[in-house]
């Protein structure tokens, strides 16, 4: 896994099956995987339908829970239970949502997503997709390894870093969560190795 993530935390792989509907095709496919490597449209961009049943254990209850995929492409919209719990755009870079209020510890939960991979909804030249439009068409699916983790002590989420190229300036907003008594430090690092100043950070604790 990523270095990103809490080695500490309790972890739910949800690697393996899916569920999967695409255009007029339904079947599973295996995470992390393509649904191209799985049979289904390579020429259809989306929208594809994912879902996964995992039963999450009694004792998370209470624990901060984080869903965590290491890359989807391209664009994801991720309910848990019926419920949005969020999206990300972009399909190198991983990203995490905070599902505390949608898991529900000691049932069966329904992790779905609904993914567009770059095409007619997301032009190719617009949507970052590095060399592969000059070279092949673009791949759709979880791509990379996904989890569930349970935190039990204090947690970042909702984590933004906003850049304004214009002002030169870094602003970075995250909540924190059990906390008390306890600074919550934020560092931001460039590709070489030194730190980026920040311009404005704002922490809210629950």
């Amino acid at each position: 896994m990523n270095p990103w993530y809490n080695d500490l935390a309790e972890r739910l792989l949800l690697n393996g099956q899916w569920e999967c509907s695409l255009d007029d095709k339904i079947g599973t496919l295996n995470v992390p995987g393509t649904w191209e490597a799985h049979g289904f449209p390579r020429r259809v961009d989306g929208p594809a339908s994912l879902r996964k049943i995992i039963f999450v254990p009694q004792e998370w209850r209470g624990k901060r829970i984080h869903l965590q995929f290491e890359a989807v492409s391209f664009s994801a919209e991720v309910p848990v239970n019926g419920i949005k719990a969020g999206g990300h755009i972009g399909m190198w870079t991983p990203f995490a949502l905070d599902v505390t209020d949608t898991i529900l510890p000691g049932q069966n939960n329904e992790i779905g997503l609904t993914v567009y991979k770059p095409g007619e909804h997301f032009p190719m030249r617009q949507s970052l997709a590095g060399f592969l439009p000059d070279v092949a068409i673009p791949f759709g699916g979880i791509w990379q390894s996904t989890q569930l983790i349970a935190i039990d002590g204090p947690s970042l989420s909702d984590i933004a870093v906003l850049s304004d190229v214009h002002s030169s300036s870094v602003r970075v907003k995250a909540q924190v969560h059990q906390a008390a008594g306890l600074t919550a430090v934020i560092r931001l690092l460039a590709p070489n190795g030194h730190e980026i100043t920040i311009s404005q950070s704002l922490v809210k604790a629950d």
